[in-house]
């Protein structure tokens, strides 16, 4: 159904989250790409790779959504994640909202003081007691990383 919505330039490059591939049908993902501008991406292909080629990214839930978002591409959550409902994504409740939120996911870049805000909640939550604001740097260094591999198009 989400191919459905895509505009007239786009394609949607599927990949099955690793844990969830033994419990898709073969007969499932054979149908699946054999939908009009859909590919499946090998399981082996490493998303880092990709996330410097696409121009957005839709997902249920996955850390891929948070890499995207550092590296300041539009992100459309169809689920829920840490990353979701603070302005970091475009974020969709029911099938019903896809088509809209298509059109308008292209257009869509958290701003940088929001995702700094994120981080350092994230990291303040994940290092308890060993963030503080004397480590306010790290956030900085992250996303000033993750600029810098976006402009030469390269990700470790």
């Amino acid at each position: 159904m989400l191919s459905l919505c895509l505009p007239d330039d786009c394609a949607l490059i599927v990949k099955f989250h690793p844990h969830y591939l033994k419990g898709i049908p073969l007969r499932e993902m054979r149908d699946i790409g054999k939908l009009q501008d859909v590919y499946l991406m090998e399981s082996s292909f490493r998303m880092c790779e990709a996330l410097p080629m696409v121009d957005a990214v839709v997902t249920v839930n996955s850390t891929v959504g948070f890499e995207a978002i550092m590296m300041g591409k539009p992100v459309m959550l169809l689920g829920t994640a840490i990353y979701g409902g603070h302005g970091l994504t475009v974020d969709a409740r029911t099938p019903n909202d896809w088509p809209y939120l298509m059109k308008e996911l292209i257009n869509h870049r958290p701003q940088k003081a929001v995702v700094a805000g994120m981080v350092k909640k994230w990291l303040a939550c994940a290092f308890r007691g060993l963030y503080n604001d004397d480590t306010i740097y790290l956030v900085e260094d992250l996303l000033l990383f993750c600029t810098r591999c976006k402009e030469q198009n390269k990700l470790l």
